[in-house]
């Protein structure tokens, strides 16, 4: 299992405060913890600074003379080569709404002032240690695309998922699991840094065993596959979705949201892999929506049948591909609206898991309008 470290000495942070004590207090604290440090007193110099000296982290000041922090930070995440710079906020405002516009405004996390020495090293060894994760991740998406070409034979496809699995994905889910596991272990439950970590942990496990399946199933696709039918309930099925995606809808900024329409009530179905049919078109929903879009999953009864929908507002589906999504061997390959790689995989897994339940799944596309997948089960 591969364990993140933050080594201060490798981490460069700007602050960014109009007023000097602050700035000086700041300065001491983070240097005595080895972290290197840059200091700016406006908008103007910390726009120069960040961009001349890409720093690793901002500590960034609300109300600072030139330009409101939340304006800042925008004009930090357009910068080519700050894109992902995370940016806490420093506040002395308590009020709910002005930490939602930080959030918004693509702060990752906020100090309030007075400040608090242990809190002000926690939250940015939590922010620096993220961040380790997600280059590494990168670093692994990389791998994948420059070994995409080397597999064109007729079993490409099986052999191309066993390598993500296996390689590029399982290892770092494994390290993702040990690392929430330690920050959770460094906190109490009843702290915002237990409850997190302990949400990371849960997704990454369930990610895992969700792995684990399609990896068995895909293994065995040439082979009758039976149903594991019990009686579940969609809204269920619907909410395990919903949370597996969140984060990742977050990070990109797209509103992820469930509307059902189905009562309390449970149907023989195969639960694992009704979620995994979703996991799958909602992930390509995400993928394929730019930031500020919409993801819906819509639950409901319709001519005795069970219906679930996915439905986003994305770029849409070229309509000289949407004959060939379900092939196994249709090779389609698109890039997601943030350079995510997009190679095809899993939609003639979802045309035969539901196909398994007698059911239908139809898809509507529009350029730059966006894509519905309509998956239609019979009741009985």
């Amino acid at each position: 299992m591969k364990q993140f470290h933050v080594r201060e000495e490798n981490f460069t942070i700007l602050i960014v405060d109009d007023t000097e004590s602050n700035v000086k207090l700041l300065t001491l604290l983070l240097r005595n913890q080895g972290y290197n440090i840059l200091a700016a007193y406006n908008a103007e110099e910390c726009l120069r600074i960040a961009e001349q000296r890409n720093p690793d982290l901002i500590l960034l000041d609300i109300l600072l003379p030139d330009m409101i922090g939340y304006d800042v930070a925008r004009k930090i995440h357009a910068i080519e080569n700050l894109q992902t710079v995370p940016i806490i906020f420093i506040t002395a405002l308590t009020d709910l709404r002005d930490k939602l516009k930080g959030f918004e405004a693509g702060g990752v996390d906020y100090i309030v002032k007075p400040f608090q020495q242990e809190e002000v090293i926690a939250r940015i060894k939590t922010q620096l240690t993220l961040k380790q994760v997600t280059k590494a991740y990168e670093l692994s998406l990389q791998q994948l695309q420059k070994h995409e070409q080397e597999y064109k034979e007729v079993n490409q496809r099986k052999k191309e998922l066993l390598r993500i699995v296996s390689h590029d994905i399982y290892n770092p889910l494994n390290g993702i699991v040990g690392l929430s596991t330690h920050l959770q272990n460094m906190h109490k439950p009843e702290t915002e840094e237990y409850q997190v970590s302990e949400i990371i942990t849960e997704s990454a496990n369930k990610l895992l065993n969700l792995v684990d399946k399609v990896l068995y199933d895909e293994n065995h696709l040439d082979l009758k596959i039976t149903l594991n039918k019990a009686p579940s309930d969609p809204r269920e099925i619907v909410d395990n979705v919903i949370k597996m995606h969140r984060p990742k809808a977050i990070l990109k900024k797209i509103e992820l949201e469930a509307v059902i329409h189905i009562d309390e009530g449970t149907y023989l179905l195969d639960q694992i892999k009704l979620e995994i049919v979703l996991n799958n078109l909602v992930s390509n929903a995400i993928k394929f929506t730019p930031s500020g879009g919409k993801v819906t999953i819509i639950a409901q009864l319709k001519d005795e049948m069970i219906e679930l929908i996915v439905k986003d507002n994305g770029i849409g589906i070229p309509s000289h591909m949407v004959s060939r999504l379900f092939n196994k061997n249709g090779s389609i390959r698109l890039q997601g609206t943030e350079g995510e790689v997009g190679i095809g995989l899993g939609l003639d897994v979802v045309q035969h898991y539901v196909g398994l339940h007698d059911g239908y799944i139809f898809v509507d596309s529009e350029e730059n309008i966006g894509t519905t997948f309509t998956i239609q089960l019979p009741l009985n």
